[in-house]
């Protein structure tokens, strides 16, 4: 898989690399929110700077928002934060994110600083940020 999942004091941190496709961003989702600590995390923050879009279809995008979607019906403080740069994966992910009907719906940035930034300002839940697994 081309993704790795950490988790952060309380939060949880994916960095997708490689070829990534929509079957993929649907695992991580599914993953995410099968964690047993999931209803007690604040945050998630996937990072795509690391990655190449290849296939994703539409059943791909609506799969990975209705985990996510599910998610958050279970656990509604949860913020979601996207990084990424690349033009070829802002149309997907935005694709994917409009499916989203949560006042608070997640955002892309630029950067994980960006992210955590938005995040830490919403919620005390970022004390100690590390990206990388």
């Amino acid at each position: 898989m081309p993704y790795e999942i950490s988790t952060q004091t309380r939060g949880v941190y994916v960095r997708f690399f490689g070829v990534v496709t929509g079957h993929d961003i649907a695992g991580a989702a599914e993953e995410v929110g099968q964690l047993p600590e999931f209803d007690d995390l604040r945050f998630g923050i996937a990072e795509f700077t690391a990655a190449t879009i290849g296939d994703i279809s539409d059943d791909d995008v609506s799969q990975a928002a209705a985990q996510l979607i599910g998610a958050r019906y279970t656990n509604p403080n949860f913020l979601i934060a996207i990084v990424a740069t690349r033009k070829d994966l802002l149309t997907p992910l935005r694709r994917q994110l409009a499916l989203f009907k949560f006042p608070d719906e997640p955002r892309i940035f630029d950067s994980v600083e960006g992210a955590v930034d938005c995040i830490a300002s919403q919620t005390n839940s970022i004390r100690r940020f590390s990206p990388r697994t």
